[in-house]
């Protein structure tokens, strides 16, 4: 027999995470990545005029930067 789970999920989605984050900030840069504009390390050029994000944390991560953002980019980094 399977006992039900109770109490309240934490879920939340991108949309609810980012309406409780400062926009100035806070930037989503990709329908999955959100990231904190003071966190990005370097800028990297990639295929067709995009661009990935290297953040500044211990890995290091990428982040992809969609083509829709890009503009976005070159205005807040005044590219």
């Amino acid at each position: 027999m399977c006992q039900g789970l109770e109490g309240e999920s934490t879920y939340k989605t991108i949309e609810e995470l980012q309406s409780n984050l400062d926009p100035d900030t806070f930037w989503r840069v990709h329908r999955s990545w959100l990231v904190n504009i003071n966190r990005i390390k370097e800028v990297i050029p990639w295929f067709k005029s995009s661009f990935q994000l290297k953040m500044d944390d211990k890995r290091g991560t990428e982040v992809p930067v969609s083509r829709v953002q890009t503009k976005r980019l070159r205005t807040l980094l005044k590219l």
